[in-house]
């Protein structure tokens, strides 16, 4: 750097790279500009949406045990209805048997 020379274009070097750093951050800031308004509109419509979700997470919590007890009831009506087919069909069986015996009875 002892010449004058070099010492000028190391120092327009470091001008130029600042001018192009003060373009890049003049893009930036100019791309920030527009989308802040974005990202406002976005936390505002956050900010409605939150409690709607709050309501459903607490109207969930309500239902949810009522599901539950549904469930439990369903699966009691199922295990009834097994035994309804087994009774059902010795009941069929039975009446079955009742009408061929009086069948028979009446052909003997």
């Amino acid at each position: 750097m002892t010449n004058p020379e070099t010492k000028a274009q190391y120092e327009g070097a470091i001008l130029s790279q600042l001018v192009k750093n003060a373009e890049k951050l003049s893009v930036i800031e100019f791309k920030f500009s527009q989308i802040e308004p974005k990202i406002d509109n976005l936390d505002h419509r956050l900010g409605k949406v939150e409690p709607k979700i709050d309501n459903l997470d607490h109207r969930l919590s309500e239902i949810e045990p009522k599901i539950n007890n549904l469930d439990h009831r369903l699966s009691e009506i199922e295990k009834l209805l097994g035994w309804l087919k087994i009774i059902g069909g010795g009941v069929v069986a039975i009446a079955l048997s009742l009408i061929a015996n009086f069948i028979y009875s009446y052909l003997i």
